[in-house]
């Protein structure tokens, strides 16, 4: 991806490292509640990094806003999520950072990225709106280069693949436990049958010989989806009307200025961003 055109756009361009800082006031203003606004008022909210994924539509001039998807980056890595099946070690370095559990090889921005502490993380796809009416300046913008985003999918594609293993290997355990219990149960009910009353039988059914127990509980099926993943949308290339549910989504302000904004030290954990969202939204 090329980065030579002029620095200052109308819209931010996808490949490049940023900050954004939500905007809880703006995000509540026109809802004529004035608890909610209150609350937005006192909120303390932070500067994150944040990678810009991809575009939701074409970003046409005179919009309020632009939808994106972006990637938050921690100083850290991932804490394990048992409830996804998510490990510590599905996140990638970013260059200069190098330090990895299974020693996977970091991804490489052009020029250089700043923090010598961070990484990308599995599973971090987020909707924002990013507001528009200012130009952005991405003459010093920190970009991955068109090879390095092909490897990071390419990771994260097998780290969610084995999430995915392991989120049926758990539903296939459940099942079978589901099933050893029928059968005890079945057991027991079959022996106290036929012990009040043997003369009315010669024999007992054996408790596999029930095909609900055979074509129900000890079939196990991968699921079609697992809901835990956010997927990209589709969206109309062409349409110069918002995304409906991107209004859900928060507004940011964003810019490529890092070190501007945000030293090392104080990068925060992108959990905090989601934190910020959750408590605006409800």
């Amino acid at each position: 991806m090329s980065h030579h055109t002029s620095p200052k756009k109308f819209f931010p361009l996808p490949g490049c490292y940023g900050v954004m800082q939500m905007d809880p006031v703006a995000m509540v203003e026109d809802l004529g509640d004035p608890e909610a606004l209150k609350e937005a008022k006192s909120m303390r909210v932070k500067k994150y990094i944040a990678y810009l994924y991809s575009p939701i539509e074409l970003p046409w001039p005179n919009r309020p806003w632009y939808g994106y998807y972006v990637c938050p980056v921690a100083p850290s890595l991932r804490s394990e999520d048992v409830e996804k099946a998510i490990a510590p070690e599905m996140c990638i370095p970013i260059a200069p950072n190098t330090n990895h559990p299974t020693g996977r090889p970091p991804l490489v921005p052009r020029p250089p990225f700043p923090y010598s502490n961070c990484y990308h993380w599995v599973d971090t796809l987020t909707r924002v709106r990013i507001r528009a009416g200012v130009e952005f300046d991405d003459s010093r913008a920190v970009f991955l280069p068109d090879e390095a985003q092909i490897v990071m999918q390419e990771m994260f594609d097998r780290d969610m693949d084995r999430a995915c293993e392991v989120l049926v290997e758990r539903q296939n355990a459940a099942r079978s436990l589901a099933a050893l219990e029928h059968l005890e149960t079945s057991e027991a009910t079959s022996y106290v049958n036929s012990s009040e009353d043997r003369t009315h039988s010669d024999s007992t059914s054996h408790p596999w010989s029930d095909s609900s127990v055979r074509g129900s509980s000890l079939q196990s099926t991968r699921p079609s989806s697992i809901d835990s993943f956010e997927t990209v949308a589709a969206f109309d290339p062409l349409s110069s009307h918002p995304d409906d549910d991107a209004f859900f989504s928060p507004l940011v302000d964003f810019c490529f200025d890092l070190t501007d904004h945000v030293s090392q030290e104080v990068i925060p954990d992108p959990s905090g961003f989601w934190e910020e969202r959750d408590q605006i939204l409800t």
